[in-house]
């Protein structure tokens, strides 16, 4: 990334355009054949910054997170993944409190039938940690976008070649922006489903960052090589991290 080329640019570009193609269907391809390959860029421009084993997850997410334009909100909190984790911890003040953010969306009789979309429920980690900072001991950011992704699409995918069984390869929203989930009704909490478009679009916003932009636009974030417990995924859930962390420097 800091020594990113034009050549090595263009060709992670040609990949994505060949990865979009594949999930229109050309060559027999799909959605899956195509969230590998966006999947793998990010596996490898990640690799780039944060060699060494051990530290795929972390710096996977990390890159997401800190890299990614704010623009695409990458780093919001999966509430319905959020809920069905606190469910199934009979965390039920808690649960209760999340779901009391949006009666439409999450009816008191937790029957959750309304087809919801991410920009309609899913929020920011302070958003959640100012309801109750209690939420901060929930390991907020293992529900944010990139560390979901990875565990249930990229890690689907690349194992088993489907989703794991809290995600979906198809959508119940026509419009959706960048995720939505699918409703399961009375056999189980809702699936998260990433659009193919904006997962792309997360990918190419990380690979145009502008060489020298990090070091112009310092953040406690870790160095190239650095260490694992400074990675985003294992920080403490704090209200000073901010849903786009690089506002002051736009």
């Amino acid at each position: 990334m800091h020594d990113m080329t034009q050549q090595r640019i263009a060709f992670v570009m040609e990949k994505i355009a060949f990865a979009k193609r594949l999930n229109e269907g050309e060559c027999g391809g799909s959605y899956g054949d195509g969230i590998l390959i966006l999947s793998a860029l990010l596996s490898s421009l990640a690799a780039d910054l944060w060699p060494g084993k051990g530290k795929d997850r972390n710096r996977f997410v990390e890159i997401w997170a800190l890299y990614a334009d704010p623009k695409l909100n990458p780093n919001r909190i999966s509430v319905p993944l959020l809920l069905a984790a606190l469910d199934e911890d009979e965390k039920h003040e808690l649960k209760q409190k999340v779901r009391n953010t949006n009666p439409k969306a999450f009816p008191p009789w937790n029957m959750d039938h309304l087809v919801v979309k991410g920009e309609d429920v899913d929020k920011t980690e302070a958003n959640l940690i100012a309801l109750d900072s209690r939420l901060a001991d929930n390991k907020l950011r293992q529900f944010s976008y990139g560390s979901v992704f990875y565990d249930h699409v990229r890690s689907g995918y690349t194992h088993e070649y489907h989703t794991t069984e809290s995600a979906m390869s198809f959508p119940m929203a026509d419009d959706t922006l960048s995720v939505s989930y699918v409703n399961m009704g009375n056999l189980g909490p809702r699936l998260i489903y990433y659009d193919f478009a904006w997962v792309a679009e997360v990918v190419e916003s990380v690979v145009k960052r502008p060489r020298g932009w990090l070091e112009a636009n310092p953040f406690q974030i870790p160095s190239p090589g650095g260490s694992r417990a400074s990675f985003f995924l294992r920080g403490p859930a704090a209200l000073s991290f901010r849903e786009d962390p690089f506002s002051e420097a736009r």
